[in-house]
């Protein structure tokens, strides 16, 4: 049985990881650092609102005191060839 979109094409075999975890906290310093640590962390924003609320110094300071690597795709919230280098940036490095 082959299942079709609308206009004919072919739906192709996929799989999803969706693993999120929302953190509902008015200080979440802590909870980052600890899911930082030690990791690789593609960090994906679009313009300078991140950077004007704290939101990319929380994140920022997070990784540096867990012992994790930051990357950062600014600018690329809309822009999936910008997004494709920052994962192909993290895993890389």
């Amino acid at each position: 049985m082959k299942l079709t979109r609308t206009g004919g094409n072919e739906l192709k075999d996929f799989s999803l990881r969706n693993d999120t975890k929302l953190l509902f906290r008015i200080d979440p310093s802590d909870d980052l650092v600890k899911l930082t640590a030690g990791k690789r962390v593609l960090f994906v924003y679009c313009g300078g609102s991140v950077k004007r609320n704290g939101c990319y110094a929380d994140i920022r300071n997070a990784v540096r005191q867990g012992g994790g690597t930051l990357y950062e795709a600014g600018h690329s919230s809309r822009e999936r060839a910008s997004i494709k280098a920052g994962i192909r940036m993290t895993v890389e490095h």
